[in-house]
Parts: structure tokens; C-alpha cells; sequence
């Protein structure tokens, strides 16, 4: 695969940009113009590097629109995670589970609440071990995520997209901010794509 990344960071640029928002692709079409290469995102916006240009371009005020600034670590992690799990996202809403008599009974929270204690534990087990290698990392995050999709559709309870379990999963790891950012950021990353 051929990276996009390479597209658009030149030699010396220390930083990229993400930028989205309703006028994304007008301010994209605008740094193209001006000599900034972009690559375009599947959710909408763009990245590109944080070039002379495309601050310009930001800060002009002309377009409504949304940026983060981001090292260029996190835009090949997201990459990575866009071309290993695009294809691989499974629909988490488990009709199956719908039909279930016992949806959204009493019985059932507790039995939601236990499942949901397991898999931070398990995740939390997963992300030391696989500490070292940010594809593993990308992975034991999405088997967190598929696990809470399947607890949210097997029993109705809970929310598919809940950062306050991801934030508990990060509390529980007990490490430093450096590599807590690291986890968090490799968390966005396996969301699959932008």
C-alpha cells in the first residue's frame, strides 16, 4: 500500500493537520492551489502538513471549519488503522440479541454491569502486553469496542461510542500521561478510519 501520508509531508515538516467542517473541501481545494498537497478522509476533511499555506489558509477565517494539529506518529497510526480495519468493521447492533425476551430487565443490568467490568479487565490485560507494538494496540482496542457493541445490543443498555469507558480503561492501566496519551491516541487510531 502506498501511504498518503508521503503525499503531503515534505522534508521539514514537523507537524500535520487534520482539518474537517462544513467548508473543508473548499479550504482543501485552496491549499492546492496554494502548493500544499492534501489527502482527502473517508469521514470528510482532509490532512496535510502544517505548512506556511495551509495555516494561512486557516486562520483567514474564509472557510467554517475545524482543525487539530497532530505529530505525524498519529496521522501513520490512523493510516495504519484505516487500511488494517475499514473493511473489518462489523456492525455492532446484533439484531439477535433485539428479540431477547429479557431485554431491559432488572436481571439483565446486573448481567451488563459484570460483562462490562470483564472486558475492561481483559483490555486492560491486553494493552500491557501489547504495549510495545501499536498494531496490537490498535487490535485490543477493537475488541474492546466489539465486546461493548455486543453487551449494548445483547442486552440494550449502555452507549455504543462511551468515552467514560475508554477513560476507565486508561485509569485502570496506571501509567504516566506520556504513554496514557499514547494509548488514547491509539485508541482514535483503531476506529478504523477517520
Amino acid at each position: 500500500m502506498i501511504s498518503r501520508v508521503e503525499q503531503v509531508r515534505r522534508e521539514g515538516d514537523s507537524m500535520a493537520v487534520h482539518v474537517w467542517g462544513a467548508q473543508s473541501e473548499d479550504c482543501a481545494l485552496a491549499c492546492e492551489l496554494g502548493g500544499a498537497p492534501v489527502f482527502r478522509l473517508d469521514s470528510g476533511g482532509f490532512c496535510a502538513a502544517w505548512s506556511v499555506t495551509v495555516q494561512g489558509q486557516l486562520s483567514s477565517g474564509a472557510y467554517r471549519v475545524s482543525h487539530e494539529v497532530l505529530e505525524w506518529k498519529e496521522v501513520e497510526w490512523r493510516e495504519l488503522g484505516r487500511s488494517l480495519f475499514k473493511d473489518m468493521v462489523v456492525d455492532r447492533e446484533e439484531d439477535e440479541y433485539s428479540r431477547d425476551p429479557s431485554w431491559g430487565t432488572d436481571e439483565v443490568e446486573d448481567g451488563y454491569l459484570e460483562g462490562l467490568k470483564s472486558s475492561r479487565a481483559e483490555c486492560v490485560s491486553r494493552l500491557k502486553l501489547a504495549e510495545q507494538d501499536g498494531v496490537l494496540v490498535m487490535c485490543a482496542w477493537r475488541v474492546f469496542d466489539r465486546q461493548r457493541g455486543i453487551l449494548n445490543a445483547r442486552f440494550g443498555l449502555g452507549e455504543l461510542d462511551s468515552e467514560s469507558e475508554v477513560s476507565a480503561v486508561l485509569d485502570a492501566l496506571d501509567v504516566d500521561a506520556e504513554r496514557k496519551a499514547r494509548f488514547k491516541a491509539l485508541h482514535n487510531a483503531s476506529l478504523a478510519w477517520w
